[in-house]
């Protein structure tokens, strides 16, 4: 028995376009926030606003919009090439 893939039409495509670019766009805040959160390990600590708990919350949620602002449109690229793969498939 020979099982072949459907192609949806119209409006059902344009739903799972959507629906993949939110995804692919969304790997792509996730990853970059990972890289930012790796490469700021990196850097040794400046003391200047103080090292409490509330300082490090305060750094991983501006890392974590910084990572979502940049995956918002062109991005890095990655959600771009993501899509056009999982399209194909």
């Amino acid at each position: 028995m020979k099982i072949e893939r459907v192609a949806l039409k119209g409006a059902e495509t344009d739903a799972v376009n959507d629906s993949l670019k939110k995804a692919v766009q969304d790997f792509e805040a996730f990853f970059v926030g990972q890289i930012m959160k790796d490469m700021r390990k990196t850097v040794p600590e400046s003391g200047l606003f103080g090292q409490g708990p509330e300082e490090g919350m305060m750094r991983d949620l501006l890392d974590e919009e910084w990572a979502k602002q940049l995956a918002t449109g062109r991005g890095i690229g990655l959600a771009q090439v993501l899509f056009r793969q999982m399209q194909q498939e």
